[in-house]
């Protein structure tokens, strides 16, 4: 009688079993069914908000949004055109360097030329004039001049390329420049001869 009684408890025992793990399976699964589909009903939310949004940005017109846009478009035109003005500074100050570079050269090119109408204590030159101020620094200028620190070569990317090439030929055939001559020199010439002492030695 135990024997049988012990039997049928464990018998019970392994439907008892297999009866929760089948329960508990299925439960498992439903688990499983309803995550998915809640994961997938999320997915389509959000499919569906950012259609709207599209289709409510591209269809829909919205103040606020172009106060914004606007508002972004001028404050990036005011930094490009800042950048565009410091660019031009940088080049016109480039451009000025250059043509100051340019314009001593050439004047010191003339003042070498013009080396032999400096006035002395024997001889006085023509340019030695108080009355006339400009003339009279073309005078300092040929007193300051320098032969060891004058440029040997003349630039040709300016516009009296042509005279400053007649000068030097005078120069090197006649060794002298004719008074006549350096009174008919360029305006942009006379000006920078006007400023000469201020050029440094």
């Amino acid at each position: 009688m135990g024997v049988k009684q012990s039997k049928l408890e464990k018998l019970a025992l392994a439907l008892q079993n297999s009866l929760r793990r089948d329960s508990g399976k299925g439960l498992q699964s439903e688990d499983i069914a309803s995550l998915l589909l809640q994961i997938s009903q999320r997915a389509a939310t959000r499919i569906q908000a950012a259609w709207r949004g599209y289709w409510v940005r591209k269809r829909v017109f919205c103040y606020r949004l172009y106060v914004d846009w606007r508002g972004r478009c001028l404050h990036r035109g005011r930094l490009l055109m800042q950048e565009m003005l410091h660019q031009r500074e940088l080049l016109e100050e480039e451009d000025r360097c250059k043509a100051e570079s340019e314009a001593g050269k050439c004047c010191q090119l003339v003042l070498r030329k013009l080396h032999h109408l400096v006035s002395t204590k024997s001889t006085p030159g023509v340019f030695n004039s108080p009355r006339n101020p400009s003339v009279r620094a073309v005078e300092d200028g040929l007193r300051k001049l320098r032969f060891h620190s004058m440029p040997s070569t003349v630039p040709t990317n300016n516009g009296s390329a042509d005279q400053v090439r007649a000068l030097d030929w005078e120069a090197t055939h006649s060794r002298k420049l004719s008074v006549q001559r350096a009174l008919h020199l360029p305006e942009t010439w006379k000006t920078r001869l006007r400023s000469l002492p201020s050029i440094s030695t």
